[in-house]
């Protein structure tokens, strides 16, 4: 797994140069930080370019797969 960070405050992304293990004890930091974020008060809503979006026609195609 590769994990990038995209802080404000630092001004620019942080990214990652190698692989992570996925394991329990980032499975847990990861859901945490998921909640805090998608809870806290600086959230903000957000939605892909449909047709121009690599990423959006991917997650597109994989809902159609599991539903």
């Amino acid at each position: 797994m590769i994990v990038h960070i995209m802080d404000s405050t630092v001004g620019m992304p942080v990214l990652s140069d190698r692989e992570i293990e996925f394991g329990s004890e980032f499975a847990d930091f990861l859901k945490e930080h998921i909640y805090k974020v998608a809870g806290g008060d600086e959230c903000k809503a957000c939605e892909f370019y449909k047709e121009q979006s690599e990423v959006y026609q991917m997650l597109s195609a994989y809902e159609d797969e599991i539903l």
